[in-house]
């Protein structure tokens, strides 16, 4: 029978093989807290390294939340890595002693602090001490707080944070199986005193729930829990690899914006809508971490529930704005202090290029346009429109069509004003209500050209081109936009 430390390291050994990061002469950096699982991953690296060839250079996070203890844990990896003569870089977080912090925010600056310093070193890849128990507790953890396909999949054997690879070769490894190889060794290892305090989640789990469940239910549920976190990892994977096709098959671009439309999106699951939404806001911003939740699961909302007009603004000037077909995102230098209704003045030209691809509607650039035209100025020409009189059977087909005698001149070509309203075969309606009913959305509705007269508007956008039936011999006016 092999001997229960050799067994250990052959089981690391095979973990650190799959991945090309830990090539022979390629720099891994370890991160060593102190505790018995990192100081277990950095023992059994220093004997691989001599077998397999790589170099090892050590991390540690002091996160000053633990005052004189932290700082021992930091003496005692100095003290090891100078022992080893191993390179050390020691990463201090501005979190004061005794300052209540959640988990993931100190994982958040925790995984920053490491992925600069594997940045600055030239490293191939970061290794982290993460283990088979850790993984279940994280599974139920997550199970309990309702998490999704992509939390109970629990933390990765290999993941990306900020362009830096992040591997765990621990991760189906047992906690009891590290701690009998350092025993075999006589390795010692700090012990943190807030793994004793249950008012954390985690320690909780650890050393109340899981005993529990060993004790009545079942001896090996951390090993079945992370055999189950393991299963969600491969349908996870399976998802983030079709999610990664529709992103690409859907995203649309011009100019500086980017958009999917809503009829792409909506028969689509929401965890796979979420995945499309993360690698957008990746491309976005143009970095390689990962969006907060909270941001995901309010384009999230705006897709499924938001109202057509609606906006979302997010740090670094990235912008999202949903009309009745699309949803947009872009990157822009506009204030994002400013009110909605100046931001999206601001970004009108981009918006209705894009908005009026499909429905090529009449549009002024400039909102709060008019051009007047009297009857002896007919025929009129620009180069975007044309107006005439004929009679009716001699009118192009494509042409809009009024009866001259319903019209009160001066003629006006304008875009909408307050209290515009509209008769529609004998029906009266506010001319934004015919808008929103037509689908024709803001920005858009601010610049489509609208034909009216002294009394009021005689044609808006989706209006039948021969809204007034005229007689064929009848004087009719016909305009024509280009």
């Amino acid at each position: 029978m092999k001997k229960k430390s050799q067994s250990y390291l052959e089981m690391l050994a095979a973990a650190l093989g799959k991945h090309p990061e830990t090539a022979a002469g390629s720099l891994l950096l370890f991160c060593v807290s102190g505790g018995a699982d990192s100081i277990g991953l950095f023992y059994g690296g220093l004997e691989l390294s001599k077998r397999m060839g790589f170099r090892i250079a050590v991390c540690h996070v002091n996160h000053g939340i633990r005052g004189d203890e932290a700082d021992g844990d930091e003496a005692f990896v100095a003290d090891l890595c100078k022992r080893h003569n191993i390179p050390l870089y020691i990463k201090r977080l501005q979190f004061m002693y005794g300052e209540k912090v959640s988990e993931d925010a100190l994982r958040q600056e925790r995984l920053n602090a490491i992925c600069a310093c594997a940045r600055k070193v030239g490293a191939s890849a970061a290794l982290l001490a993460h283990q088979r128990d850790d993984l279940a507790e994280t599974f139920l953890m997550r199970l309990l707080r309702g998490g999704g396909l992509r939390g109970l999949a629990g933390f990765r054997e290999r993941a990306d944070w900020g362009g830096i690879t992040l591997l765990r070769p621990l991760r189906n490894i047992p906690r009891s199986s590290i701690i009998e190889y350092l025993e075999s060794r006589d390795f010692i290892w700090r012990e943190d005193s807030t793994n004793s305090d249950l008012t954390i989640l985690r320690n909780k789990i650890r050393q109340q729930v899981f005993p529990f469940l060993q004790r009545e239910i079942a001896p090996d549920v951390s090993e079945k829990f992370a055999a189950t976190a393991n299963h969600f990892g491969e349908l996870f994977d399976y998802v983030i690899n079709d999610a990664s096709l529709l992103f690409q098959s859907f995203l649309k671009m011009k100019d500086a914006i980017e958009w999917f439309d809503l009829n792409d999106l909506n028969p689509l699951p929401d965890f796979i809508i979420s995945e499309i939404l993360r690698l957008w806001m990746r491309r976005i911003k143009g970095i390689s971490l990962p969006p907060s939740r909270k941001s995901i699961e309010a384009l999230m909302r705006m897709i499924r529930e938001g109202q057509s007009g609606e906006l979302l603004r997010f740090g670094g000037g990235v912008l999202f704005y949903k009309d009745f077909q699309r949803v947009m995102g872009f990157k822009t230098d506009v204030p994002q202090s400013l009110a909605k209704s100046e931001i999206i003045k601001r970004l009108a030209p981009f918006l209705i290029s894009i908005q009026n691809q499909e429905l090529g509607l009449p549009f002024f650039e400039s909102p709060q346009t008019a051009i007047t035209v009297e009857r002896q100025h007919i025929p009129y020409q620009t180069k975007d429109m044309s107006v005439a009189m004929c009679s009716a059977n001699e009118a192009p087909m494509e042409a809009i069509t009024i009866p001259v005698s319903r019209i009160n001149f001066p003629l006006s070509f304008r875009t909408r004003r307050s209290g515009d309203g509209i008769n529609f075969y004998g029906v009266t309606k506010p001319l934004k209500k015919w808008f929103i009913e037509k689908k024709i959305p803001v920005p858009l509705r601010d610049h489509c050209v609208i034909i009216a007269d002294q009394k009021g508007v005689l044609w808006a956008p989706r209006m039948p081109c021969e809204m007034f039936t005229p007689k064929g011999d009848e004087t009719v006016l016909a305009v024509l936009f280009q």
